[in-house]
Parts: structure tokens; C-alpha cells; sequence
């Protein structure tokens, strides 16, 4: 009790040492951003909990405008709310240099050995990143001509998830997410290693790992870790939590990079692992001193895909089944579309999404009105004047998406589920310079936009091409006779790392 009380002393009077020096040092050139001021010492900290940041930011953006400064605690965080800002911080040559750095958090240091890998990569500009982003897009097309030749093996898995759907007769309620979570897990298996080795086990583990990381990763933990690092070595919640984090990653490198390396055969790349554990080899071979690709360097690329693999395209595609389930006419559109294109006598194929604008709008769509709530940290590496603004060294920039795709003055009607709004008048997609695909910025831009976005995009068109192609899905009734509720906004949906539903019951019914 003591010591707790101690610690707590010491912690106060650290901020408050901190939090005076930054005010002594509050000095630069620009116009200072505006934002709500807080309460001395502890400033917004009050303001967010788990889960609320895209609310309270949001909040603040229409409030104060197109670019918001607040303080928790000592720590500047500026959020940028539109689309034109994101894009001139992260890719205009006057700022891009100084705000694509990663912030130093405890999970990046702990677990991703000093924050290796591309995600939590803290140089968003450096040269190592730069030839990190190169060789994990070449890695990627490890069967030879990339996403085309990639089409076959998630065809495989396709179809496999399809007979597991049809094991489920017309009108039998049943749970979708952990179908969809299943085979997932198994594309991931077979895009790393070129064979399917999500047992029920592995299954578990890479969403367990993916909650835990959820968990650990939140300002919270990451504040309370930096400040007592001790705690990972003690009982109580966060040093279990650290010391289930750590069996996981040993399970994650034993399953991805030890038996990848003892089945290794020179010459033959089966998937991205053999590609890197390639260029690891080929760097020892030449007494490289400064080796980009170290054990731990393969294992932080590893969490990566597991983490971005994962959990970005289970909620994308989670959400965009959420969406048609709930606006049936979509399903119908959609379905005239394959068949006119696709007919009901071959499957669908990638060659087939240039003729089919509306699935492209719907899934344009269901990303933007269940968008991501406030993505990762940038970290300002040095005083910035941007736009006229003073943005301070070591401030964290975050991209608001949830405001920037729900934005009134953009979208007229955020709030409504409207494909249309995509297309033009001929019914074909909008084309890129177009004011609304401009503002339509999943994937983020710059050096630390998603690598990965041809492969997911193309996912998501098979899997759902396939899946309308034999089936429509319907949302399922609780005893009361209610249904959840599609709306970014309603209790039914999740917004952590990523948005996403909550898990759902469904009910579907065959075409033809």
C-alpha cells in the first residue's frame, strides 16, 4: 500500500515537472492550433475512455474545426479532420518528412523487439523502412504474379468456407463471424507459408492474440507501462497480461518462422516467409553487418500480417455482410450485376470486377460509413509550421476517419447507407479526382498507407462475388422478434483498433 501510494506521489510530481517544462517551452512560429483547454495538469484526459475516442474527436472537429489540438496529461495530440489535411501532412513534400514517424509504445518496445516491422516502425521516412515497405510488397507476390496468381489458392478457401455455409439449410439460424474468422485464418496460413496450418488451436491463438494486443495497446496500459515497467515482472493484471502476450508471440514464431526454416528448401518460395527467410539467408551469405532481416525483424513482420491480415479484412468484410444484410435491395442489385456479367455457370474471378461498379460501390460504401474510428499515431519529429499551424515536436498527429467519413459537408447524408453515391450518372465509379473518392481514405496515404490494399480489395470482391452469387443472407431474430441494428452509431457495432459488428446471427437462402 505504501509503495503504490509512493509511486502514485512521484508519478504526480513527474507530471507536473513535465507538464510546466512543456509550458515554459510553448514557444514557435505559426497560429496556435485551437482546441478545448482542459483542466490544468491533466488537460482532456478525463474526456475518453475505452472506445469513445472517434466520439470525442469528432465532437472536437465540429466544434473547432479542420485541424484540433488537445493535451492528456504532458502529451500534445493534434487531430487532423479532413481528407485534404491528411493527405498535404503525410505525402506534401514541406511535411512529410516530419510527421510519418511512429510514437515509442510499450507494446511496440516489448513485443515487437524495439518496434521493429513496418507498423510500429518509429522512422516512417528512413531508408530502412523504405526497403522494408519494397521487399514485404515483393514478398507478397511470392506465387509470381501477385494478387492474379493468388486468385486460385483464396478460390480454395473460398470454396471450402462455402460448404461449411451450406451445411446450414434455408432459414437455419447460425453465427457467421467464426466461419468467416476460420477461413480467414487459413488464407493467412496459406499467404505465409503456401499450406493451411490453422488448426481449431491456431485459430484461437491468432485472435486471442489479436484481443490481447487490443488490450495492451490502449493509452492506458501504454501509459501506466511506461511510467511503472516494474508491473510486467509482478502479479496482478499487467503482468498477466504481459506474460500471455509473450507465450503467444512464442507460439506465433514457432508456428510462422522455426518450422518454416526447418522445411526450408533454396529455391522454392512457397509463401512470404520462405521470400524473407530468402533474403535472411542471402544477407548472411554476404557478411552484411547491418542486416535489415534479423530473426526478430522476421518475427515483427509476422505480427504485421497477423495483426493487419487479420483484423482489418475480418472487420471489412464482417462489415460489408453487415451492411447487405441489412439492406436487402443491395443484395439484389448486386446479384443482377453477377448475373449479367458472371452468369450462374462459371464463378466469379477478378477479371469480372472492372464490369461490376456496383459491388465496388457497395464495398466502397460499407468501408466508409463503418469506417475505423482515429487510426494509429503519427509522431511529429520536429516543430512543424503546417498549413500556417504550429504543430510542436514529439506532438501525436491522428487522422480522424471517423469524422473525415462522416462529414456532413462531404457526404450531405453520412449517416445513410447509400452506394449510389459512387457512381455517376451511367452508373460507373466516380473517377479517382473526383471530390468524394478524394475523401475516401481507408487505406491512408503516404509511407505509411496499407501495403496489403490490392490483395484485401481483391478478398473482399471474391469473397463476396461468391457468396451473392448462391446465396441471400438475412439477419436473424431474437426471441423479443428485434434484430441488431446497422448503424455506426447503435450499440450493435464495436469501434476498437478497427469497426466492426458485433457478433451476429444470420439465416440465408439459396438463389437458384
Amino acid at each position: 500500500m505504501l509503495v503504490e501510494l509512493l509511486s502514485g506521489i512521484c508519478a504526480v510530481l513527474l507530471y507536473v515537472f513535465i507538464w510546466l517544462k512543456s509550458k515554459a517551452n510553448d514557444t514557435g512560429h505559426g497560429i496556435p492550433i485551437p482546441g478545448p483547454k482542459g483542466i490544468p495538469l491533466f488537460g482532456s484526459l478525463f474526456e475518453f475512455e475505452l472506445g469513445n475516442l472517434h466520439n470525442i474527436a469528432s465532437k472536437h472537429a465540429a466544434e473547432f474545426g479542420d485541424i484540433v489540438q488537445l493535451r492528456l496529461l504532458h502529451e500534445h495530440v493534434v487531430f487532423l479532420n479532413t481528407a485534404d489535411f491528411i493527405r498535404k501532412a503525410y505525402m506534401d513534400e514541406r511535411y512529410k518528412r516530419f510527421l510519418n514517424d511512429r510514437p515509442v509504445t510499450f507494446y511496440g518496445e516489448n513485443f515487437q523487439y524495439g518496434s521493429k516491422g513496418l507498423i510500429m516502425n518509429k522512422r516512417g521516412y528512413s531508408p530502412r523502412h523504405a526497403q522494408l515497405r519494397k521487399h514485404f510488397a515483393k514478398g507478397l507476390k511470392a506465387y509470381g504474379d501477385g494478387v492474379t496468381a493468388f486468385e486460385d489458392i483464396i478460390n480454395r478457401e473460398i470454396s471450402d468456407m462455402m460448404e461449411v455455409v451450406r451445411l446450414h439449410k434455408d432459414h437455419e439460424v447460425f453465427e457467421f463471424l467464426p466461419i468467416l474468422e476460420n477461413s480467414l485464418s487459413n488464407l493467412l496460413s496459406v499467404l505465409m507459408c503456401g499450406e493451411k496450418r490453422a488448426t481449431n488451436e491456431h485459430v484461437s491463438l491468432f485472435w486471442d492474440y489479436i484481443e490481447m494486443v487490443n488490450y495492451v495497446g490502449t493509452p492506458k496500459f501504454d501509459t501506466i507501462m511506461k511510467f511503472f515497467p516494474f508491473l510486467k515482472y509482478l502479479p496482478g493484471p499487467y503482468g498477466s497480461a504481459c506474460r500471455k502476450l509473450e507465450r503467444m508471440r512464442e507460439q506465433l514464431i514457432d508456428l510462422f518462422l522455426t518450422r518454416q526454416k526447418e522445411s526450408f528448401m533454396p529455391g522454392k518460395v512457397r509463401g512470404l516467409m520462405d521470400y524473407l527467410i530468402h533474403e535472411q539467408l542471402k544477407e548472411i551469405s554476404e557478411n552484411k553487418q547491418d542486416r535489415l532481416f534479423t530473426d526478430e525483424m522476421l518475427f515483427a513482420l509476422i505480427a504485421d500480417v497477423v495483426l493487419a491480415g487479420l483484423i482489418t479484412t475480418r472487420a471489412a468484410m464482417a462489415n460489408m455482410f453487415f451492411c447487405l444484410m441489412h439492406h436487402l435491395e443491395y443484395q439484389f442489385k448486386i446479384q443482377n450485376e453477377l448475373d449479367r456479367v458472371v452468369g450462374r455457370n462459371r464463378r466469379p474471378t477478378l477479371n469480372d470486377r472492372n464490369q461490376m461498379p456496383m459491388l465496388e460501390a457497395v464495398a466502397m460504401e460499407s468501408q466508409r460509413y463503418l469506417t475505423t474510428g482515429v487510426v494509429m499515431a503519427h509522431l511529429a519529429n520536429e516543430d512543424v509550421n503546417f498549413e500556417g499551424f504550429h504543430i510542436k515536436k514529439n506532438t501525436f498527429v491522428f487522422p480522424n476517419m471517423w469524422y473525415v467519413h462522416h462529414d456532413q459537408k462531404i457526404w450531405g447524408d453520412p449517416w445513410t447507407f447509400r452506394p449510389e453515391r459512387f457512381l455517376d450518372n451511367e452508373g460507373n465509379l466516380l473517377p479517382m479526382e473526383h471530390p468524394l473518392r478524394k475523401s475516401w481514405v481507408i487505406f491512408g496515404m503516404g509511407r505509411r498507407h496499407c501495403v496489403g490494399e490490392s490483395l484485401a480489395r481483391s478478398r473482399m470482391f471474391l469473397y463476396m462475388a461468391n457468396m451473392l452469387q448462391k446465396w441471400n443472407i438475412f439477419p436473424a431474430r431474437d426471441a423479443t422478434g428485434s434484430c441488431c441494428i446497422c448503424d455506426p452509431r447503435s450499440s450493435d457495432v464495436e469501434v476498437k483498433i478497427v469497426t466492426s459488428p458485433k457478433p451476429f446471427k444470420c439465416y440465408i437462402r439459396k438463389r437458384w
